[in-house]
């Protein structure tokens, strides 16, 4: 029940842990200067038993029978159960007091569902993806959305298919343990810092499975979110979380820990629902495991990168898949294709090796013969884990446990496994790679140079066990041969019904070929090579005989695909058609429309992003088009047309037009949807991963600040360092866009050496992510924008709206939409149809509807009340968490809402919807601002009406958007009515109450909100610094107005709070996550999503809730207009001032106008606070003027 705890709650439970966290920790320390001569010593088992059973102790699911009580308890309406949070609570105390059995015998009593009754009675797959989405982790939720594989019920048969999979001990006895003192003082140790496991833990997915003891990283997560480094009594709690963790990795605990960590949960997922046989397998290991190998990887992820490279390149390495596949692209271009395309035969074939089984195979005593060798200080966790065989437990079909002897291999599930896989293949690569030099170098001094004038040296790369070698004929067999010798004792089995060798990209076969030629030398290589492929390429036919596969079109490499252009084509189109019934999958899937977008734009669009280059290098450069940014292929249509059918399916919309689909691909930041669209992202794609290739071969591998850049081989750079003058096609393609991504890039330079060479990849993304949108906007969306979308495009392209509808965490449930909101939000962001069939409908003042909700905006009818209030109470919220972290405010306490006694002749007068009451006494490094008050006040625009600017300079230079909201910011400097004090019978106009705000030494700053939620240029000024427009003119009447306004813009007025936000957290958090989540990392961000959250929702909101007032009108007659363009569009309440609400003063000046004695008409607001704060405040009474 993890994911059902939370406030007051979850804080018990999570201290109570952090409690047994540190006694887990002292109690694996060794006593220095002990006093007292115990002959027995001390056993830490126990207390380290709570840390691992502390979840299903405390949060295990509540019994069957009191369930079912419950339930029938709420049927009969009886309130006497005890609700989950009462539950919870009491067995936190029961574990305080040591009643550990007591909770232990009850969870015991808890009977969890057998495989087979699961799989008779299924959950449902929306509900369970639904709630993996709202917990953030929407990989988890696309995979149970898109892959039919089904947990597998486990039989005798599939048990023992699950037993194969685990082999006896190769027993090699290559490796002895070297045994030293527990506590010995002079070994280096495994130390992590507070800051480090606490980012860690924050970055781990949730909803993620439990381990065998029923432990699960969610708890783990919630004690590091709920923790700020800043406060010391949360850093000491995230210390001895480290703590714990150090010495969980230094291995100084007791064998029974030990053993505890070496058991695994394993699950099977059918793989092929026509062979029940064929499964696979995942593991789950305990979450102190996973927690401690994933911190172990983050620390020592450059050491084991640098030992791995130059042949595998999964770890530690930015980008090193694409090394991996642009390498081996440039040699099967250079070596195969291109001696094709002239006639003769290549020189080289590309070999690509699969393992069986690897990760359950593979030695564990190699493993730790090289941890210690070139890790020791990770040697003591090694042998933890690997030393003594592991136990791996299975679930029977019939709800019993059966439990598989782990002797060799590194278990499923483990962070750490990949790299420990990576680390013994490793020794087999470093041992080949010289053998095929020495090969090469032979030939050499027989005279024979090769295609590479050193002898055809060989080429090995790898990403994990993904070998691919790139090899002359003559190596092919030998390299296998020699492959199979040295790996086999290593666990390391070849599995030829998957290996492949490419000899052709051509549709032809080498092999044919070289064996009918008449060449002495290349017939006995033909015959040589064909001896390979029959051996380690083939396949097995349905009556069990095997049959040679001589690749001669292409072959799949890290899932990008290498051959010719028909097979890469096929491969692209298959990709797509794969990625297209995945969204209709998401669709059928899922009720929530935010979700299902989510889910599309991190999952379903990301699976295709890794071919976009694959299609630029695919295309012959005379094709290439002029702008990069408008890519045009058979990959670009299909993903269109894909696009628009989900987000037709999903929001409920007409296909989409041109100018929305350029904005669902337009970059978040420009204000698009961000969706991965190859128009504007296969070129730039293409450009950086090559980029990156070039940089890597010039300067070295970038492993991270202050780290060695490890140098790549002469097999490698070879490829890439004529890269200004080769003929293949990859470098052709790069050459003809690599001016213009220069000037883009360039910097202070904008040569193409600075670009390839000097510029930072990060940096370059950013760049031409915000470069591209900007030309998509300026060349394209404005030229073909409709006459309805170009005014409007400015507001529609809003950075704030796309965070909210993209990029918002559902972990904080504010942030998910309803379907109704979200759809209508998502429409008016695209300016797609609203209301269908607008023309039968008329509004109740009389005028047409328009098909996107204009009108519902501003008609006046439609009161606008919960949509300022839903407004302003956002902005309150938004405020109480970002002022603090810019030390303008010390707490939240200091925002105040609609407030009175701020005008001192009307003090029931609320002039602001929200402020921030200063103060002048705080600590040093506060943000000093010689105010005593920031008021706002919120303020929609709606009407189309042009707004008064002097047409030779303004309405040119800025959109008239803006001018619109800069109107309505003078509309609240100038109001139309002023009050009456009723008690002093003194009137002051609207300029004398804006007057006596100025001397009281507040500043006041409206909120212009437009019907895009676009913001006033005084409001964004305060909010990220933009400048903002010139003063309006003000009538010679409104001397007050236009010094508030002067005010408002002043230097003394607080601006940029987001960027003042930003760089105070960086300072004094690092790399936190402001909004406990990498999708709001920085206060700017969270910020910016929260305000385009409020906006977007409550504008939505309000045009739904319009649809109440619309009448049927099924002749569509025609009269009146979609918008009506009057000064009054803004309301009559809107401009006019709040006041206390006085019904019940009214109710009782009658009874008592002739007892209360007279006050003195200079009565101060203060004077005023302590007479209702005594009791008296009911014989006074004020009243609006109008």
């Amino acid at each position: 029940m993890i994911t059902k705890i939370n406030f007051r709650l979850e804080t018990n439970v999570v201290d109570t842990f952090h409690t047994v966290t540190h006694a887990s920790t002292e109690a694996c320390r060794p006593l220095k200067h002990c006093r007292h001569n115990s002959k027995k010593e001390y056993n830490a088992d126990s207390i380290l038993a709570l840390q691992i059973l502390y979840e299903r102790l405390v949060l295990f699911p509540l019994p069957q029978t009191q369930t079912t009580a419950r339930r029938s308890a709420k049927k009969a309406n009886q309130q006497s159960h005890h609700s989950v949070n009462r539950t919870i609570h009491e067995r936190l105390r029961l574990f305080k007091q040591g009643r550990i059995r007591e909770l232990y015998e009850e969870s015991n009593a808890v009977v969890s569902k057998s495989p087979k009754e699961m799989a008779d009675n299924p959950d449902r797959v929306q509900k369970n993806a639904q709630l993996s989405i709202d917990l953030d982790n929407v990989k988890s939720a696309n995979v149970r959305l898109t892959k039919n594989a089904p947990v597998a019920i486990i039989d005798d048969d599939r048990f023992r298919v699950l037993q194969k999979l685990h082999p006896k001990s190769l027993q090699r006895g290559t490796h002895k343990t070297r045994r030293s003192s527990r506590f010995s003082h002079d070994r280096r140790n495994v130390t992590f810092t507070a800051e480090q496991i606490v980012r860690i833990l924050c970055r781990l997915n949730r909803s993620k499975a439990a381990g065998l003891f029923g432990d699960s990283l969610d708890l783990y997560i919630k004690c590091a979110r709920t923790l700020d480094l800043t406060k010391e009594p949360d850093l000491i709690k995230a210390r001895r979380l480290a703590s714990f963790f150090s010495t969980v990795a230094n291995g100084d605990v007791p064998e029974k820990f030990k053993a505890a960590l070496r058991k695994t949960y394993l699950v099977a997922l059918e793989k092929d629902p026509n062979d029940k046989l064929k499964l696979r397998p995942l593991g789950v290991p305990s979450a102190i495991r996973r927690i401690t190998t994933a911190a172990i990887l983050s620390e020592y992820s450059s050491v084991f990168a640098e030992y791995l490279l130059p042949y595998n390149f999964a770890v530690g390495v930015s980008g090193g898949c694409d090394v991996v596949i642009k390498t081996m692209q440039l040699g099967v271009d250079k070596y195969i294709s291109e001696p094709e395309t002239i006639g003769q035969l290549p020189t080289r074939s590309l070999v690509s090796l699969d393992l069986v089984n690897m990760f359950n195979a593979i030695s564990r005593e190699e493993l730790r013969g090289i941890i210690a060798n070139e890790f020791p200080s990770l040697e003591r966790f090694t042998d933890m884990l690997y030393e003594e065989h592991g136990e791996t437990y299975v679930r029977m079909g019939d709800g019993t446990w059966a439990v598989i002897g782990v002797e060799e291999g590194f278990s499923q599930g483990c962070p750490l496994s990949p790299v420990f896989a990576a680390l013994v293949l490793n020794v087999i690569l470093k041992q080949l790679q010289p053998e095929l030099e020495q090969r090469a170098k032979d030939r050499t001094n027989n005279g024979d140079l090769g295609d590479d004038r050193r002898g055809s040296i060989g080429l090995l790369m790898a990403c994990v066990d993904d070998v691919n070698a790139l090899l002359d004929h003559r190596d092919v067999k030998w390299f296998l041969d020699r492959f199979v010798e040295l790996a086999n004792p290593r666990g390391g089995i070849l599995n030829t019904m998957k290996t492949r060798i490419l000899t052709s990209t051509s549709h032809s076969s080498v092999v044919s070929k070289m064996i009918a030629s008449n060449d002495t030398t290349t017939h006995l290589v033909g015959m040589d090579l064909d001896n390979a492929v029959s051996t380690y390429s083939r396949t097995c036919s349905t009556n069990g005989t095997h049959t040679k596969v001589e690749v001669v079109d292409g072959l799949r490499v890290l899932g990008a695909p290498i051959g010719s252009p028909a097979f890469c084509a096929s491969f692209l189109a298959d990709a797509l058609q794969k990625a297209s019934a995945d969204s209709k999958k998401i669709l059928a899937g899922l009720d929530d429309v935010q979700s299902m977008v989510r889910v599309y734009n991190m999952c379903t669009t990301h699976k295709l992003t890794h071919l976009f280059g694959t299609d630029v290098i695919q295309t012959p450069t005379e094709s290439l088009p002029n702008n990069y940014f408008l890519w045009n292929s058979a990959l670009t249509k299909g993903f269109s047309e894909m696009t628009s059918s989900f987000l037709q399916g999903a929001i409920e919309s007409e296909p989409l037009p041109p100018h929305a689909e350029l904005i669902t691909s337009m970059s978040v930041k420009s204000g698009g949807l961000g969706l991965q669209h190859p128009r504007t992202c296969a070129v730039a794609q293409f450009m950086l991963t090559t980029k990156r290739c070039l940089q890597y071969c010039h300067d070295g591998v970038w492993l991270g600040y202050n780290k060695p850049r490890p140098t790549l081989p002469p097999t490698i750079t070879s490829l890439f360092g004529d890269w200004k003058s080769s003929d293949t096609r990859t470098m052709k393609n790069f050459r003809q866009y690599a001016d213009v991504f220069a000037d883009i890039c360039g910097g202070s330079s904008d040569t193409i050496d600075h670009f390839v060479y000097n510029s930072s990849i990060n940096k370059c993304k950013e760049l031409v992510r915000e470069h591209a949108a900007n030309m998509t906007r300026k060349h394209t969306l404005e030229h073909i924008a409709p006459d309805y979308v170009s005014p409007k495009l400015k507001s529609m392209l809003l950075e704030e709206t796309s965070l909210a509808l993209m990029t918002a965490p559902r972990l904080e449930p504010k942030n998910r939409m309803k379907n109704t909101t979200f759809c209508t939000a998502m429409k008016r962001k695209l300016r797609l149809v609203v209301i269908k069939d607008h023309h039968t409908f008329r509004c109740k003042c009389g005028a047409k509807v328009d098909p996107w909700g204009d009108h519902c905006l501003g008609c006046t009818k439609n009161h606008k009340t919960v949509l300022s209030n839903g407004c302003r109470d956002g902005i309150y919220d938004i405020f109480k968490r970002i002022l603090p972290v810019t030390k303008m405010i010390h707490s939240g306490t200091q925002m105040e809402k609609e407030v009175s006694n701020i005008v001192r002749t009307l003090p029931t007068l609320k002039p602001f919807d929200l402020s921030i009451r200063l103060n002048h006494l705080l600590t040093q490094g506060a943000w000093q601002v010689p105010f005593s008050r920031i008021g706002f006040d919120v303020v929609f625009i709606h009407s189309n009406k042009p707004a008064p600017s002097d047409p030779s300079i303004e309405t040119a230079s800025f959109n008239e958007s803006d001018l619109r909201l800069r109107e309505g910011e003078k509309k609240k400097f100038a109001r139309r009515t002023g009050g009456t004090n009723d008690i002093s019978a003194k009137t002051i106009s609207a300029d004398e109450v804006i007057g006596e705000i100025n001397d009281a030494n507040y500043s006041f700053i409206p909120i212009a909100v437009g019907p895009h939620g676009e913001i006033g240029s005084t409001f964004r000024r305060f909010w990220d610094g933009t400048d903002p427009l010139p003063i309006p003119n003000f009538d010679s009447k409104r001397p007050q107005a236009r010094r508030a306004a002067v005010r408002a813009t002043s230097s003394h007025t607080p601006w940029d709070i987001l960027g003042t936000a930003d760089r105070r957290w960086k300072a004094e958090r690092g790399g936190a996550f402001f909004g406990g989540s990498y999708m709001c990392a920085l206060p700017s961000t969270w910020a910016k999503q929260q305000l385009g959250l409020v906006c977007a929702s409550k504008l939505a909101d309000h045009i739904n809730a319009s649809f109440n007032h619309l009448t049927y009108d099924p002749q569509g007659s025609d009269g009146g207009d979609y918008i009506i363009d009057e000064d009054e569009l803004d309301g009559p309440g809107e401009l006019d001032w709040k006041w206390v609400n006085v019904d019940f003063l009214d109710g009782h000046r009658n009874e008592q106008q002739h007892t209360t004695p007279a006050v003195s008409a200079s009565l101060s607001p203060s004077d005023l606070g302590r007479a209702g704060a005594s009791g008296t405040a009911g014989t006074y009474s004020y009243s609006r003027s109008r």
